[in-house]
């Protein structure tokens, strides 16, 4: 897979990336709403070389988690492979060439395992389509405060390690400053891949991320977002702002979230 960058911008906040490290850029003032641009996927679906790839990268990177169950092993002869290829490359069990590509793996386990069970992706890959895929893929980079020591730009806090990584690389995650969201958006389109686009309205990030450590009592949180506000009202106009509601609702489908408001006396 070739080197990606990828953006994420809030309140014109930037993520650029280039497959060794991810760049974010926070823009002084936001005037637009959240925005995630998508790269478009090189998919090619008459090419049965790159397809046939495909199915070999997905049996041996995700047939261990997720399942295709809507999909049997004899319909890759679909992309130009012999009942004999499929047996000998892409079953790795004792499976028939006519069963589906189901896995050995129970929910009640994922989900004490990963928070929730694997997607199976004949459902999946239909849903989301190729795009979404695509740049969630794509869209890893490194977060040591998460459990997996991953993260994604598509999928904030997603359960799934990069299990892809040793073919792509690893990218990381930094942060500056844009004086507006028209500036923070171009720089976004100027990376021409991944941008997530996200309004702040007055406020500024004063944590986001990064090593917790338990000095006293319990804390279940392994992952910190602090945002400063010059007052309560300006905090709540944001939370509840059309700017950032796109935004909220991507992360209340991505991911288990509590949010606070303290005001300093």
């Amino acid at each position: 897979m070739k080197p990606t960058t990828y953006a994420r911008l809030s309140r014109g906040l930037i993520a650029l990336a280039a497959a060794a490290a991810l760049f974010a850029a926070v823009e002084a003032t936001a005037s637009g709403g959240a925005d995630l641009r998508f790269e478009p996927a090189p998919v090619h679906r008459l090419d049965d070389a790159s397809l046939q790839r495909g199915a070999r990268t997905f049996v041996n990177y995700c047939l261990n988690c997720h399942s295709a169950k809507y999909m049997r092993y004899n319909r890759l002869q679909d992309i130009g492979l012999t009942e004999e290829q499929i047996r000998d490359n892409l079953i790795l069990g004792d499976a028939k060439i006519g069963d589906t590509m189901s896995i050995a793996m129970r929910p009640v386990d994922a989900k004490g395992w990963f928070g929730a069970p694997p997607p199976d992706l004949s459902v999946e890959s239909r849903v989301r389509g190729k795009d979404w895929l695509y740049n969630y893929l794509i869209g890893f980079y490194r977060d040591e405060a998460s459990a997996t020591g991953w993260n994604n730009l598509v999928f904030p806090n997603v359960g799934m390690p990069h299990v892809l990584w040793s073919l792509s690389g690893t990218s990381k995650l930094a942060s500056t400053e844009y004086e507006n969201h028209e500036a923070a958006l171009a720089a976004a389109i100027g990376t021409k891949g991944l941008a997530l686009v996200e309004p702040l309205l007055g406020g500024k990030y004063v944590v986001r991320g990064g090593k917790v450590s338990v000095l006293e009592g319990s804390w279940p949180t392994s992952r910190f977002v602090v945002l400063e506000f010059p007052t309560a009202e300006q905090a709540r106009a944001w939370w509840d702002s059309d700017l950032y509601r796109p935004a909220k609702a991507l992360r209340h489908q991505t991911a288990t979230t509590k949010m606070i408001l303290v005001e300093v006396v």
